[in-house]
């Protein structure tokens, strides 16, 4: 990130030197702009990567539920990361890989939901089917994991996960 030569304030150097002329470590200057700039978010996107991490985190069943909607998605499962904290660009990641998912995400969260928020989501995961060609075979094998996910035993702790999980991605 720093070098002399591979560096991102050499890149920028080179390729716009007109634009760059910052006095003393432009590492910080950038990631002290960018904590200003989402300072009034509260750190709800890092609380939501976080908490979505630590739902798989411990759960392999989980893992392996989402892995299985990915597929008929036919979207790359990773395990869903967390950022660190005193590395800035580590949200960015964390959230391009979260934009990648959002569908698989969705799908799996559904299965947690009340009878009535399912409802009003429906229509969400429709959009999903239609938006990833999601074949009546693909429908049904979603339709029976979230009957099977809604009746999981969890801890009163995963479920109060769950549950922000949910709340934040909705």
């Amino acid at each position: 990130m720093r070098g002399k030569k591979s560096g991102l304030e050499s890149r920028l150097r080179e390729k716009c030197p007109h634009l760059l002329d910052i006095d003393g470590d432009s590492c910080h200057h950038a990631h002290n702009a960018a904590k200003l700039f989402c300072k009034p978010f509260g750190l709800h996107l890092e609380s939501l990567f976080t908490d979505i991490h630590n739902d798989f985190k411990w759960s392999p069943d989980l893992r392996a539920a989402l892995m299985e909607i990915c597929e008929v998605l036919n979207i790359k499962y990773t395990m869903p990361q967390n950022y660190i904290s005193f590395r800035w660009l580590s949200v960015y990641v964390v959230a391009q890989d979260f934009s990648r998912m959002i569908s698989a995400l969705t799908l799996f969260y559904f299965s947690f939901l009340s009878r009535s928020e399912k409802t009003n989501f429906l229509p969400v995961v429709i959009n999903i089917y239609k938006l990833h060609n999601v074949t009546e075979t693909g429908k049904e094998f979603i339709h029976k994991m979230h009957s099977r996910l809604a009746e999981k035993n969890m801890t009163q702790a995963g479920k109060v996960g769950l549950l922000k999980s949910c709340l934040k991605t909705a």
